[in-house]
């Protein structure tokens, strides 16, 4: 390689070399300090980067791990209590009737003017998503249990059932006997006093929990839906639970 070749091929080299030979030393100290500081946040953000990709992936597992809770054993799920209620045509009907189906149940009252027409117009369409494999309705049951017992006789349940579903069941009882099924549940049922001017009994609300329970065959309670309420998802966790 001639001279000029080299020079060529190396003039950057050598007019680096050429500068950096120019500097005096506290110009090279600061030159040093200046390439250690950026080494050293280069550093930092590469242990930042890893350390944050890490905690969001443990937090990403926490979260999927809440989704999925494993089941709880048996005995720490409510199981329906053996209470002698009525269906909607004045049968007797305990907890023997709910052994051997899945069981679809909510509360509520025939006088509620919102809330629960909306819920039994969700188990209508929970039950349609069902309906469309007929396989999978065998053994089902939906049912509204009333915590107005006073007003919402075996016929009146009879009559509001069937407005949203024929194959509905409608319970009812004297007031204890509803009280004491609720309890064992955690569902609570309050009724108010009459507004102004409405002092007879026709005229008072009732207060109570919002929930739809899924009971299995033996009688546990082993799912729980609260608002807003998801009749896919409620027909998903039947399919799911089976």
């Amino acid at each position: 390689m001639s001279c000029g070749q080299w020079w060529s091929s190396c003039g950057i080299m050598v007019c680096m070399d050429r500068k950096r030979s120019q500097l005096t030393p506290d110009e090279r100290k600061r030159r040093a300090l200046i390439i250690y500081i950026f080494v050293m946040i280069c550093v930092s953000f590469a242990l930042e980067f890893t350390i944050l990709r890490k905690a969001r992936q443990e937090r990403f597992a926490q979260i999927q791990a809440q989704r999925q809770p494993a089941a709880a054993p048996a005995e720490a799920r409510p199981h329906v209590p053996n209470v002698r209620l009525v269906d909607q045509f004045g049968r007797p009907f305990d907890a023997t009737r709910f052994t051997g189906y899945w069981t679809v149940l909510t509360f509520g009252f025939t006088h509620c003017p919102d809330v629960c027409p909306m819920t039994m117009g969700v188990l209508a369409r929970a039950y349609d998503q069902l309906a469309s494999t007929p396989t999978e309705l065998e053994g089902v049951h939906f049912a509204l249990l009333t915590v107005d017992p006073e007003r919402d006789t075996p016929e009146v349940m009879r009559d509001y059932v069937a407005k949203y579903n024929p194959a509905f069941i409608g319970l009812t009882g004297i007031p204890e006997q509803v009280n004491a099924f609720l309890k064992p549940l955690g569902v609570v049922a309050r009724k108010g006093e009459a507004p102004a001017g409405h002092a007879h009994h026709h005229g008072y609300d009732v207060q109570h929990s919002q929930v739809i329970l899924l009971i299995d065959p033996e009688g546990f309670v082993v799912d729980l839906f609260s608002p807003p309420y998801d009749p896919m998802r409620i027909a998903q966790a039947i399919r799911s639970h089976r």
